[in-house]
């Protein structure tokens, strides 16, 4: 009776892991600087591309931003895209490991704003 029991509670547990990975929820965060450095709350991957975005809004120097993943117990840079006068908006899709966070860094002595995105099909924050 204890084994049949154990193995119904562990196939729901599975199961609701399974479903809780496969419609993980759309999550974005964005981050405005203004000569200063942001990093965001983090954001699940869905086995899918997710996006970063960068913009710069005004000044004479660039906008930074990078993707972060946590791995093996700290944050990692893994992409890092630059906003300026010449190119004001850069935006490319990455690929988001289920499983894993991921956040957003950046950095501007000037003004400009980023948002990181688990899913690809909205195009930035604006």
């Amino acid at each position: 009776m204890k084994k049949g029991l154990f193995s119904f509670l562990l196939v729901v547990v599975l199961t609701l892991s399974f479903a809780t990975a496969v419609f993980a929820e759309n999550e974005k965060q964005t981050k405005s600087v203004h000569n200063s450095e942001e990093t965001s709350l983090s954001i699940n991957g869905q086995y899918q591309y997710g996006r970063l975005s960068v913009y710069w809004i005004s000044g004479y120097s660039n906008v930074w931003a990078s993707i972060e993943a946590y791995e093996q117990g700290s944050w990692k840079t893994v992409l890092t895209l630059v906003a300026n006068g010449d190119k004001p908006k850069v935006t490319t899709n990455y690929y988001m490991e289920g499983g894993k966070s991921y956040r957003l860094h950046v950095y501007s002595p000037d003004n400009g704003v980023a948002a990181i995105q688990n899913y690809p099909e909205d195009d930035g924050p604006w």
